[in-house]
């Protein structure tokens, strides 16, 4: 089970790596604000695809290999905290493209103004939405709209295999016993 794990790891650093990569982008004005933002978002998209695809896979892996509810969770939580890292560089990104994206930042320094977008992300997923950092523009308002989205599915995917592999684990049982 390792490789998988470790293939996994390394499927999301990329993904994480993208992220970086557009914040650099724009953070040295390699082009303009419109071609970054058109960047962002084709990236956003394609992240979201990956997300849910990877989901589906890592079920299908679970399943065949027979593993347990730690490992399905282990898998799980990877991919929800890649998910809330991974919006929160968007947001972050899309605010040092357009300031106006979003009101209610409050922080002076770089890495404080991305633990607000981190804690962001986080409320959104979990579709709490506090109301303290509010979106502005049509442009947060769909990166927002493809986090809660892709949060829902997950959730849901989560909820409907872990009863399926209840029931895997409940049958290995009743083998066991025979």
């Amino acid at each position: 089970m390792r490789k998988p794990l470790l293939s996994l790891l390394i499927q999301h650093l990329a993904v994480l790596a993208m992220g970086i990569s557009i914040f650099l982008i724009d953070k040295f004005e390699q082009f303009s604000d419109h071609t970054n933002y058109m960047i962002l978002m084709t990236l956003a998209v394609g992240k979201s695809i990956y997300f849910l695809a990877h989901n589906f896979r890592s079920v299908r892996l679970i399943k065949g290999i027979k593993q347990t509810y730690n490992t399905f969770l282990t898998v799980m939580s990877i991919n929800i905290l890649l998910i809330l890292v991974s919006f929160a560089i968007d947001y972050y990104t899309l605010y040092q493209i357009y300031p106006q994206t979003f009101s209610g930042i409050l922080a002076a320094s770089s890495e404080d103004t991305f633990v607000e977008f981190l804690y962001f992300s986080l409320v959104t997923f979990t579709t709490t939405g506090f109301g303290d950092i509010v979106p502005r523009t049509n442009e947060a308002r769909i990166l927002i709209s493809m986090e809660i989205i892709l949060a829902f599915i997950s959730i849901i995917f989560i909820i409907s295999n872990f009863g399926s592999l209840a029931e895997h684990v409940q049958d290995e049982s009743l083998d066991d016993t025979d």
